[in-house]
């Protein structure tokens, strides 16, 4: 889920888009519809550039994962796909509102990067 890095990414830009056509999540391969907001990030490291796709589920739990990653030279895998369970790299089993995330559906996963509504809107 995380890796130790010899340097830093060049390029590191993430934001939360709302698809205008279908994508695939780049860490967990679930459709992404039109419609749904995903985290879409570039990074260039090593001369190396990448765009990555990430639901709401894998947003969040990239998200909680750089929390965990007190570190500076740690940081969690992109695609959150390097092999070792969550249990065996942090000592137990993940918080529930995280470990239920794999589980929800697309539009509850949109839902969790959806700009959040003013109450004064």
């Amino acid at each position: 889920m995380s890796h130790y890095a010899d340097e830093p990414y060049s390029v590191y830009r993430e934001r939360v888009v709302k698809a205008r056509k279908a994508h695939q999540c780049s860490a967990c391969g679930w459709s992404i519809q039109p419609g749904d907001y995903y985290a879409n990030v570039a990074t260039v490291f090593d001369g190396k550039a990448e765009t990555i796709k990430r639901c709401g589920s894998c947003q969040t739990t990239h998200k909680h994962l750089r929390k965990l990653c007190c570190d500076e030279d740690m940081w969690p895998d992109e695609k959150l796909g390097c092999g070792l369970a969550y249990e065996n790299e942090w000592g137990g089993e993940p918080p529930e509102d995280i470990a239920v995330l794999p589980f929800l559906s697309g539009e509850d996963r949109s839902t969790l990067l959806a700009p959040k509504e003013h109450p004064h809107d």
